[in-house]
């Protein structure tokens, strides 16, 4: 988390009315973290990198010669 730059957050209202100004769905989606944690964590797992998202099977066994 250290390594993540500022954050700016903005409030649009939409008049759908779900909410105070018309907010609805805003959270962190846990999308967003994915590929942030996937590169590290296969790193950790089996000493490759890999570097082009999505990480996909097929992109893994290539990084490890089996393809």
């Amino acid at each position: 988390m250290n390594d993540v730059g500022p954050i700016d957050c903005h409030i649009l209202e939409s008049a759908l009315g779900y909410g105070p100004y018309g907010l609805y769905g805003i959270g962190e989606s846990s999308a967003a973290c994915t590929t942030t944690v996937t590169g590290p964590a296969i790193f950790n797992a089996l000493g490759k990198w890999i570097l082009d998202f999505p990480t996909t099977p097929d992109k893994i066994l290539k990084a490890l010669g089996k393809i």
